[in-house]
């Protein structure tokens, strides 16, 4: 019953430590990530992050959905397999075929997943220039490979000279640029070739993409797994800390949706993220475990606390019957999850809070 995927590769650009300000600042240094979302070919969001702000305990949440805990803090330094339910074990048994270049934490966290990848080690904080390296010299073969489905990025050299020298380093903005050509050249590789004229892929109202049988472009996601504070640091629950970024690039995405509520075709859904000086949206970051799930047809993963992001539905890929169909899955995985969770059942591990009775209430009437 899951709903008609959409897409038929992904690409995830994870850099560590991007904090939110880096791109949505006026005077960033991200010039083509910020013309493209300006474009309305791109949707950018402020992801917010929970604590603790450390990568092995975000790369869980992005790719679960769960809760971290400070015991994830500590897991940090000895990285082992994850045996809850994730993205990457439902795309795995799916048939995706994927790939990986970057932080090896990854491959501790999810062995045996990837068919063809080269992991860099995160705990030498004075590179920062070979470790971007070692991924980036990837992408001549990848991005004209067709073998992958999906393609994951992970660069640490941000994070490493926040280390070093902190957000305000003289290495920061060059570092940031480095990023930005990285994104333009997977986005003309990846994104644009598949810009077609939306009469091709609607139907005759140009309501949407609807056609399983229509070969299907890529999704091109850019996010980070926490921020930083301006000395460099990162761990905690400080704004800055926990303000990451999430951009969804895609060839779907036109100026129209700037005015047009997901699945609702004409109806204002008060989009401002296009405008320069408007402020972008603020979303929770576990949000792109069930949003990516139904963009790509899979099940949401069983813990997965996460609420889809509606903006990335808009009405030139989905019906009003789908959009409603992807909020009732999304409704019905929640459900279940404060039905069986210990965080939410009479146990002494139980959340302090009577928040969770009525929200079952209305998770379980949803449907309806």
């Amino acid at each position: 019953n899951i709903i008609v995927p959409k897409y038929e590769r992904l690409v995830l650009m994870v850099v560590d430590a991007f904090r939110s300000s880096f791109l949505f600042k006026n005077d960033s240094s991200m010039h083509f990530t910020k013309s493209v979302l300006q474009s309305g070919r791109a949707k950018g969001f402020v992801a917010r992050a929970a604590p603790p702000t450390v990568t092995l305990p975000r790369i869980k949440a992005l790719m679960s959905g769960g809760l971290p805990s400070f015991m994830d803090f500590m897991a940090n330094f000895f990285s082992s397999e994850i045996t809850e339910d994730s993205l990457p074990y439902q795309m795995h048994a799916s048939g995706l075929k994927m790939a990986f270049y970057g932080d090896d934490t990854w491959l501790k966290l999810f062995p045996d997943l990837f068919y063809r990848h080269d992991g860099t080690t995160s705990f030498f904080v004075s590179d920062t220039v070979e470790v971007d390296h070692n991924v980036t010299r990837h992408l001549a073969r990848e991005l004209v490979s067709e073998d992958w489905q999906v393609l994951i990025l992970h660069y640490l050299g941000l994070d490493h000279i926040g280390h070093l020298a902190g957000a305000n380093s003289p290495l920061m903005r060059p570092k940031q640029r480095e990023m930005d050509a990285v994104i333009e050249r997977i986005y003309k590789a990846v994104v644009l070739p598949d810009t077609y004229p939306l009469d091709q892929w609607g139907d005759v109202e140009g309501v949407g993409i609807h056609n399983a049988t229509i070969e299907k472009p890529t999704l091109f996601v850019v996010c980070s797994d926490h921020g930083m504070t301006d000395a460099g640091n990162h761990g905690g629950s400080s704004d800055a800390e926990t303000s990451a970024v999430l951009v969804f690039m895609s060839p779907f995405f036109t100026s129209h949706d700037r005015t047009a509520s997901p699945g609702v075709e004409g109806a204002d859904c008060g989009e401002g993220n296009h405008d320069e000086d408007a402020e972008p949206k603020e979303v929770i970051q576990t949000g792109l475990v069930p949003t990516l799930s139904l963009l790509f047809g899979l099940p949401i993963p069983l813990n997965s606390m996460g609420a889809l992001i509606p903006d990335v539905f808009p009405p030139t890929t989905h019906t009003r019957e789908e959009f409603l169909r992807a909020l009732e899955i999304n409704s019905m995985q929640l459900r279940r999850v404060l039905q069986t969770h210990p965080l939410f059942l009479d146990s002494p591990r139980a959340l302090p809070t009577p928040r969770a009775a009525p929200l079952l209430a209305l998770l379980t009437t949803a449907p309806d």
